[in-house]
């Protein structure tokens, strides 16, 4: 039974492949035809070729023969690959560096003042000293006295301007010079002072002085000492005249009674009275200024009038 099974296999095998596979002569007559003397060993051998050439076989028998495997191709043999566009890289334009232009800057221009307090005759100004302030600032000053002292008016050097009775502090707006001075004035004292016009001139030479009150109390008594040998004693403080008639430098004193209080006030050399010479006016210091007594001529001998 399995001989005559292979045989039939056999027959179809040669019908359907022999154009496929050509099979020798030989081996249809040997081992196709004569099936019986196919060992089994040549058997696997059929079968073998069966299994070699089974697409053909189904096909011949109506079916559809399974897909071949793809052909293995040589590496080198495949086609070459499309290169990829590369997209151009997009080399960015160099914009030129604008070095901005510097324009000049304008500063502007700051004012500056001076201000400037002090104290005088027993006044205190709080704070003292000088400063320098910018236009618009303000500054405050408080004022004070020493012991013994009262305030008696607060002025400007600078404008004259005075403040009297003297204020405890004033606030000042900058903006221009200010100089100010708290004056003061001894408490329950006599004091005095006084000025001169004028103060040089030839001989004859009139003066008018003019007395003045710097302490806290009024002297009712004002006594005047000129230097040329005129003392005069006033009851009030009007201005007071007298006469020089000699040249030469002369100290003036003014006394202020109020009561058992008394205040002097001594200016030395501060009347200077020039002499003339020959109607005119001399201006060297009076002791270069005197006139020698004239020279009277001598009617005897010489060698006498030497004597």
């Amino acid at each position: 039974m399995k001989r005559s099974l292979g045989y039939v296999v056999c027959i179809l095998f040669c019908c359907f492949c022999l154009s496929v596979q050509p099979i020798s002569a030989e081996f249809i007559e040997e081992e196709l035809l004569h099936p019986e003397s196919l060992s089994d060993e040549n058997w696997f051998e059929v079968v073998d070729m069966l299994l070699e050439h089974r697409a053909n076989i189904i096909t011949a028998l109506g079916g559809r023969p399974p897909t071949p495997p793809p052909p293995t191709t040589n590496p080198t043999d495949a086609p070459t690959k499309k290169p990829t566009k590369v997209k151009p890289t997009k080399v960015p334009t160099k914009v030129p560096t604008v070095t901005p232009t510097t324009l000049p800057t304008t500063v502007p221009t700051v004012t500056t003042y001076t201000i400037r307090s002090s104290g005088q005759n027993g006044g205190i100004a709080i704070p003292t000293g000088t400063w320098e302030l910018e236009e618009c600032e303000t500054i405050i000053l408080s004022f004070e006295s020493e012991p013994g002292y009262e305030l008696d008016y607060i002025t400007d050097l600078v404008t004259g301007e005075k403040w009297s009775p003297a204020p405890s502090f004033i606030s000042l707006y900058v903006d221009r010079n200010y100089d100010i001075a708290a004056v003061g004035k001894p408490r329950n004292q006599v004091r005095v002072d006084f000025t001169a016009t004028p103060l040089t001139g030839m001989v004859v030479l009139e003066v008018t002085f003019t007395p003045v009150s710097i302490g806290s109390i009024e002297p009712d008594t004002w006594v005047w000492n000129f230097g040329n040998g005129e003392i005069k004693e006033m009851k009030s403080d009007t201005p007071v005249s007298t006469i020089y008639t000699m040249p030469g430098l002369y100290t003036v004193s003014l006394e202020g009674i109020r009561g058992a209080l008394s205040g002097t006030e001594t200016k030395t050399h501060y009347i200077l009275v020039e002499p003339k010479i020959g109607g005119e006016e001399c201006d060297a210091p009076p002791e270069e200024c005197e006139v020698p007594p004239p020279v009277e001529e001598c009617e005897i001998p010489v060698e006498e009038c030497e004597a």
